[in-house]
């Protein structure tokens, strides 16, 4: 059977190939964008090596759960989250406290580098939104704390010199 098409169907038949096309691209666009959101990743930070930020921080809130201490700090009106294992430190230490000023030598858990051979970044990755930190998994708070952070500088509530 030999079906011919004249120039006009031809048109038709390519139009309505194109928005069968585009349909379908947007489709695909929007299975990718939930499934990225739906997704969390973790990631471990025995595997990750961690970059350096040096600066004055004013302690806003001190919590704790499950052996590590959770540090909320402000600096120019950003929020980091600063983790620390629980110590038991009964040597003379500056033990910080809440609407005091402190120097914290920072280091990112969300690495800027590989895990495995995978890069891993929060700009790479924006659906890395927790890290486990001794066992504890934390998460970001997208509203106001993008990232979660280790003091090289700080053992349990006590600055080290």
């Amino acid at each position: 059977m030999l079906v011919s098409f004249n120039g006009f169907q031809m048109v038709e038949l390519f139009k309505n190939f194109i928005k069968m096309e585009k349909t379908l691209i947007v489709v695909v666009i929007i299975f990718i964008i939930i499934g990225c959101k739906a997704n969390s990743v973790i990631i471990d930070n025995n595997n990750v090596h961690v970059n350096t930020i040096d600066i004055t921080y004013e302690i806003v809130k001190i919590d704790s759960i499950n052996g590590i201490y959770i540090i909320y700090a402000l600096q120019n009106k950003e929020y980091y989250k600063i983790l620390s294992r629980k110590t038991n430190t009964t040597n003379n230490c500056q033990k910080i406290e809440v609407d005091k000023y402190y120097y914290f030598s920072l280091q990112s858990l969300f690495n800027e580098g590989e895990v495995n051979g995978i890069e891993i970044s929060r700009e790479v990755l924006p659906h890395v939104n927790a890290v486990s930190y001794y066992g504890t998994t934390f998460s970001i708070e997208p509203d106001s704390i993008t990232n979660i952070y280790k003091s090289v500088n700080l053992s349990g509530l006590c600055l080290i010199k």
